[in-house]
């Protein structure tokens, strides 16, 4: 079963057509712990948080401290510099399996270009620290975005190789109405 703890995000991506960037709504921990006891007493014992940043809940210790009460199992996504050893460890122990990172691209050129505000040797971290806390590591990749050349492909290649996320997701850049690239595709 799918669970939202929040909506929005308070980063600013140039190819993110998401609506409720700012500011970010949280729900509180009380009230998603409740919606989870629901879930339970309906025999559902796996989620999928949809969040867009599961780790920059104000109450995540809390929240992570109720869900491991809960007994269950569950997956979100996450940035990658957002991934810290005290926030692993807290997921971990509430029954967190595997984490979505945005990597996008292992091209900071790229990255930098689309406003990521993230680096790929950050990614790379994410990963190695994910895999280290026992859970699974989830890259996220974004086909043809502006900027690529056949120096990204190698890099993203490259990465692969190198990281060996456990699962992968590989999206075609798509500019959606809203985003900053549709808004203003000169600029890119």
């Amino acid at each position: 079963m799918t669970v939202i703890g929040s909506r929005g995000c308070p980063y600013n991506c140039s190819f993110c057509a998401n609506l409720f960037r700012s500011p970010v709504v949280y729900r509180s921990r009380q009230n998603i712990i409740g919606e989870l006891e629901e879930l339970k007493k309906r025999g559902v014992r796996h989620i999928r948080f949809e969040d867009d940043n599961f780790t920059i809940h104000p109450k995540l210790e809390e929240l992570c401290t109720g869900i491991k009460e809960l007994n269950i199992r569950y997956k979100c996504h996450c940035r990658s510099d957002l991934i810290v050893p005290q926030k692993l460890d807290w997921m971990e122990e509430s029954g967190c399996e595997e984490c979505g990172l945005g990597v996008e691209s292992a091209d900071d050129r790229v990255l930098n270009l689309v406003n990521k505000h993230e680096t790929a040797n950050q990614h790379k971290e994410a990963v190695r620290m994910l895999k280290e806390a026992g859970m699974r590591a989830k890259a996220y990749f974004v086909a043809g975005l502006p900027g690529e050349d056949d120096d990204t492909l190698a890099l993203n290649k490259e990465f692969m190789r190198e990281t060996k996320p456990d699962k992968w997701t590989l999206s075609t850049f798509t500019p959606y109405p809203g985003s900053a690239i549709f808004d203003s595709p000169g600029k890119y």
